[in-house]
């Protein structure tokens, strides 16, 4: 990604401050106190998008950017609204994105840009346009992919290299102890061609820390407010799951939260992951337990069981 962004090696994975509740449900006075507080614990890294809070967070990182130059910063373009339709990746489009969020964080380049969710209405020429202009321009160090699958991700490197352009570097992936899809080929794909992988979801959007009611999701949380998340984890049989890793949390003698973030300590192909704390008191837990290190032998085998027995079959479609 940077050159204080790589795949980790054997060294513990990056922790990311992500910042999407920031300028919407964690208010800018908290924002302000949990950036500081991450400074003071040692992260160096901060994430953000213009579809966040519909730029506020952009905005507030930017700010934060003034008292803390040295931090590094990755934003993403190409979702722009979390309320509307996607503005899309059009070279058009980037032109008028890029800018914009350049001027929302207060610079004239941004180290790393993420492309947030794939436009399967524009070409992969105009795209790689696009993403060309802004490194020409230098609105860019290097670009990255968000929510892209395997295949069209080697699609772009592949194209990028046909025409002489930086690869992208890194792919945000959702990864954590329950959805697991990465595990099928994207772990092993990213490894292969050098792409960074970050996670985000770590707790799958407050479902891993054990607090939401089987009923119903806790009033004025992502889970109960956010209609993507309702339907990514608000099924039933998510929640036996949840139950299945609360049981082994309890016997390891941690919280079911300790063990969502362990968890993803433990998994190799993690180099960087991605947090998204509301309050001070929650960077503080997400750091704590990032910094126990990762789990067990003994432990990593007990959440596999559980989820193993919840998915109901090993099948995949390629072996």
């Amino acid at each position: 990604m940077t050159a204080a962004m790589h795949p980790r090696g054997d060294s513990a994975p990056l922790v990311i401050l992500g910042t999407m509740n920031f300028g919407a449900r964690t208010p800018d006075a908290e924002a302000r106190r949990v950036i500081q507080r991450a400074v003071e614990r040692g992260v160096t890294h901060l994430d953000t998008a213009n579809a966040y809070a519909e730029g506020a967070s952009e905005r507030l990182v930017g700010e934060a950017l003034r008292s803390y130059p040295n931090l590094h910063v990755a934003t993403k373009v190409g979702m722009g609204s979390m309320r509307g339709p996607p503005e899309g990746l059009s070279r058009a489009r980037l032109a008028v994105a890029i800018p914009q969020s350049l001027t929302r964080l207060g610079l004239g380049s941004v180290p790393l840009l993420y492309l947030h969710q794939p436009d399967p209405k524009v070409s992969q020429d105009e795209l790689l346009d696009g993403v060309e202009d802004a490194l020409s321009r230098g609105w860019i160090g290097a670009w990255a992919l968000s929510n892209h699958s395997a295949w069209s991700s080697l699609a772009l490197i592949t194209a990028a290299d046909a025409r002489g352009l930086p690869r992208p570097v890194a792919g945000q992936m959702l990864y954590n102890t329950i959805i697991r899809d990465l595990e099928h080929e994207y772990l092993s794909f990213a490894r292969a061609t050098g792409l960074t992988t970050v996670v985000f979801n770590p707790l799958a959007g407050g479902l891993l820390t054990g607090l939401h009611p089987r009923e119903a999701a806790l009033p004025g949380t992502r889970l109960a407010k956010n209609p993507t998340y309702q339907r990514r984890y608000g099924s039933a049989r998510l929640r036996d799951l949840v139950d299945e890793l609360r049981v082994v949390a309890q016997a390891a003698e941690m919280t079911l939260t300790a063990l969502a973030y362990r968890w993803l300590v433990s998994q190799p192909g993690v180099d960087g992951v991605l947090i998204g704390p509301g309050t001070v008191r929650h960077l503080d837990e997400a750091l704590d337990a990032l910094g126990a290190g990762p789990l067990s032998d003994e432990v990593r085998r007990e959440v596999d069981k559980a989820w193993r027995a919840w998915r109901g079959t090993d099948a995949v479609y390629a072996r």
